[in-house]
């Protein structure tokens, strides 16, 4: 899996229900048909975002009064195909910290795609940005990279500080913000780079010492500010039309192909059998070696109808090696809470796939109440997922996402200093303790 996001294709949705028709109409798809995930076009590129949203994301942050901190958190890159929205207070959504630990990570890569509106994104954004709407960033909020808006930004107002592609440009390469109408800057605001607009730029208060420069299609309008002390941005009105960059995501083609590759993963004949868990958690037991897939074939599990039994007492997944396992799950509801999940540690749990294939409506974990910790890769395109108090350790593909439950974004990082010291201190100390027990002998030769 790479981490390109430019590099999402742009496959025509009607050739994709072309062939999605041409294979219903032939009946389910035999397993030998499909060896891998990652056959499935669309849903292998979704894998490079942690969360892909083909609707909104709603009210997505911790408000539990008993919590200190404000803020919930999505480990990897987002994308959302209409808007991230707030009907109370302003979201406070930590996006892409684990993208800033891979390798290579320099604030260019994108964190969040958003097709429509942001509103009241407050807290860390690491990496990049792309709205197709406006966006409305709230106090003090961190973005490591590039901005672009399609519509009006409004960054940092009524608040202080917060700063803009700081860590790009300590990478050697000064940060960018473009916008397709007014760029509106609070107090302390900051921008480690250039500032474009096909309107208008609008600087309130103090600060912007690190900004190179303002060329704004309209007029540079300062408020309670003196555009000429040292440090002060250069200022080119008149200047432009700017030309912003498109999407990194086609939105269109990707609701279709997520939708045609969730029917038909759902059209793979069950190669392994769904038992009733005996070693104990008496829940679901998934034996994978029960299946007669091949080696490097999917596993399959069907689940059926059963949904009183099957979010009861928990699912065991079992195995004697690490597999691609796909659990077909039938059905238009779920409510998954006080759930537990015993995976195999022989398995990936990137390899793991619940397809909700029929869902509208999920929900995981409660409102103040009991959480959950789902573990594994969501497929519901069609679902509204309502997710609180919990942990997800895979990526989610959903139609919504409301709550302020956090999704870890599983791929590997780069070792942090402290890991590397203790890897190669305890190297040192085994190193040691063989060269010494092996030193008498030598002596005794």
């Amino acid at each position: 899996m790479t981490y390109d996001f430019v590099r999402i294709k742009k496959t025509l949705p009607a050739l994709k229900q072309l062939a999605l028709a041409g294979v219903l109409a032939m009946g389910p798809i035999l397993p030998s048909q499909a060896a891998t995930l990652s056959s499935f076009s669309f849903y292998d590129q979704s894998g490079d975002f942690n969360a892909f949203i083909l609707g909104d994301i709603v009210d997505y942050s911790n408000d539990d009064p008993v919590q200190t901190t404000e803020t919930t958190d999505i480990e990897g890159p987002v994308a959302v195909a209409g808007n991230i929205t707030s009907t109370g207070d302003p979201i406070s959504l930590t996006i892409g910290k684990k993208l800033s630990e891979t390798a290579g990570y320099d604030g260019s890569q994108n964190a969040l795609v958003v097709g429509g509106n942001v509103e009241n994104q407050n807290n860390t954004i690491y990496g990049s940005v792309w709205v197709g709407g406006d966006a409305d960033f709230g106090s003090g909020l961190t973005i490591d990279g590039n901005v672009t808006v399609g519509g009006n930004l409004d960054y940092n107002a009524g608040g202080t500080g917060g700063e803009i592609g700081k860590v790009l440009n300590n990478n050697g390469t000064p940060a960018q913000v473009l916008t397709g109408g007014n760029a509106t800057f609070g107090d302390r605001s900051n921008v480690f780079g250039s500032v474009s607009s096909n309107q208008n730029i609008i600087v309130n208060g103090d600060g912007m010492g690190d900004t190179t420069s303002f060329n704004a299609n309209g007029s540079v309008i300062h408020n309670n500010f003196d555009p000429y002390i040292e440090g002060s941005p250069r200022e080119n009105e008149g200047a432009g039309p700017f030309v912003l960059p498109a999407s990194p995501v086609d939105f269109v083609a990707m609701d279709a192909g997520l939708k045609s590759d969730s029917i038909l993963l759902s059209q793979l004949v069950s190669n392994a059998t769904t038992q009733q868990d005996t070693l104990g958690h008496n829940g679901v037991l998934l034996d994978t070696t029960t299946s007669t897939a091949a080696d490097g074939e999917l596993i399959i599990f069907d689940l059926g109808l059963n949904l009183d039994f099957l979010w009861k007492n928990g699912f065991t997944i079992t195995s004697d090696k690490n597999a691609e396992v796909l659990i077909n799950v039938s059905g238009d509801t779920h409510t998954i809470t006080d759930f537990a999940f015993f995976i195999d540690p022989i398995l990936s749990l990137s390899n793991i796939v619940w397809n909700f294939f029929e869902a509208t409506t999920i929900n995981l974990g409660e409102d103040g109440g009991t959480g959950i910790g789902f573990k594994g890769n969501i497929l519901a395109p069609l679902a509204d997922i309502f997710f609180y108090n919990g942990l997800i350790e895979g990526n989610v593909v959903a139609n919504s996402l409301t709550g302020d439950g956090q999704i870890n974004w599983l791929v590997d990082t780069v070792p942090t200093p402290s890991s590397l010291f203790v890897t190669v201190f305890g190297l040192m100390v085994l190193s040691w303790v063989f060269w010494s027990r092996q030193r008498p002998a030598r002596l005794r030769a």
